[in-house]
């Protein structure tokens, strides 16, 4: 229940946490160390994208300077004669060193090292959902640029050979099975050559290594490198909205309303959307989500608009 809050909550809730913990502290230098560690905390939740390499990178420069100065210098500095025996005096007379001093009011427990330990790395695991999250709604938006890039490839080859748009491949051989639907190589004057099987053209798909985004587009298709019919693309009725599960299935770019879609299998190229039968063109087949399964598509229809999905 505690981690459907917004990571906000979640750190404030923490921090609150920390401030009751620190209220049992003796010691003035682990408190100024908690409170640090917060301060820096509550500032960079805001910036969540810049927020983990910062923590991490402060929280270890302060937490090895403290351990450094409160465990390492004191205990292993020479430890002076602690019985001064003053001249003119009887006797000697024992005396505590300042430095001693120093080093028993700002001296700390194991336990209150393990417990500052802990906290701040609540307070990264915390931080990492929002920071992964980032880093997949960055790789979508390149994902989209790249698609619209090759929305733009497929409209000059169009341009280039009066109207008509490359052939989609279809593989069932056992070394290419995995690249059905591949960007065809005609498209590679266009995105440049590739050199690796089943990746005519250099365009692969972030969440797809070693395969390129996908293409589809009714009229002509090669199955296995030969001619094999025409391609059947399915479409809803409902087109753009594509939220209808009534659809057709079109074979001729002259009846299709749609005349090609290219799509990613998305951050999860196994999930059960990125998989589903009626995938690109569903819209329950759509990524929506951050963790989410499901495509990232564009299309153009018969009237040379363009959508791609959300």
């Amino acid at each position: 229940m505690f981690m459907r809050f917004h990571p906000t909550a979640r750190v404030s809730v923490v921090m609150l946490l920390g401030s009751a913990l620190m209220s049992v502290f003796r010691r003035t230098g682990l408190v100024r160390m908690l409170l640090g560690v917060g301060v820096l905390v509550r500032v960079l939740v805001r910036v969540h994208h810049v927020a983990m390499p910062m923590l991490v990178a402060m929280g270890v420069r302060m937490l090895m300077r403290f351990i450094r100065f409160h465990i390492f210098v004191s205990p292993l500095s020479p430890e002076p004669n602690r019985h001064d025996c003053r001249k003119g005096r009887r006797g000697c007379t024992e005396v505590t060193p300042s430095w001693h001093k120093a080093q028993l009011e700002t001296g700390f427990t194991l336990i209150e090292l393990l417990i500052v330990i802990a906290i701040i790395a609540v307070l990264a695991a915390l931080l990492l959902p929002a920071f992964w999250s980032g880093r997949e709604k960055a790789k979508v938006a390149r994902a989209q640029q790249e698609l619209q890039g090759i929305g733009l490839a497929l409209e000059m080859y169009s341009d280039d050979n009066d109207g008509n748009l490359p052939a989609v491949r279809v593989n069932c051989n056992t070394d290419l099975a995995t690249h059905w639907c591949q960007l065809p190589p005609e498209l590679a004057d266009y995105l440049g050559h590739g050199n690796q099987p089943g990746m005519a053209a250099n365009m692969q798909d972030l969440f797809n290594p070693a395969h390129t985004y996908k293409y589809g587009a009714p009229g002509r298709q090669f199955l296995n490198g030969a001619p094999g019919g025409n391609y059947q693309l399915w479409v809803p009725d409902d087109l753009p909205t594509c939220a209808s599960t009534n659809g057709h299935y079109y074979s001729s770019p002259k009846d299709s309303p749609v005349r090609w879609v290219i799509w990613s299998l998305g951050p999860r190229p196994d999930s059960p959307e990125s998989l589903d039968d009626y995938a690109p063109m569903a819209a329950r087949s759509w990524y929506r989500r951050t963790g989410g399964g499901g495509v990232i598509a564009r299309f153009q229809t018969s009237d040379d608009i363009q959508f791609k999905t959300p």
